[in-house]
């Protein structure tokens, strides 16, 4: 999903940053300026949403988009 959409939001012209883990997503929210951020719920280590609260610390203005393949969500 994540290369899919990298794929997408480059072909219209987006600069797209990747990340494998909600901790590897804080280091580059921390390193570099965004206008904003796709996380999955469910991630290896830090999950989305406390990826999504430490995001709001990080930037409190970040639109942020929240994924989950899960249907019980």
């Amino acid at each position: 999903m994540r290369e899919i959409l990298e794929t997408l939001l480059t072909r219209q012209g987006y600069d797209v940053r990747l990340a494998s883990s909600g901790a590897e997503g804080l280091e580059l929210a921390r390193a570099l300026p965004f206008d904003a951020a796709v996380v999955d719920i469910m991630m290896p280590g830090m999950d989305g949403i406390a990826t999504l609260d430490e995001l709001r610390r990080i930037d409190e203005d970040l639109a942020v988009i929240i994924l989950t393949a899960y249907a019980s969500v």
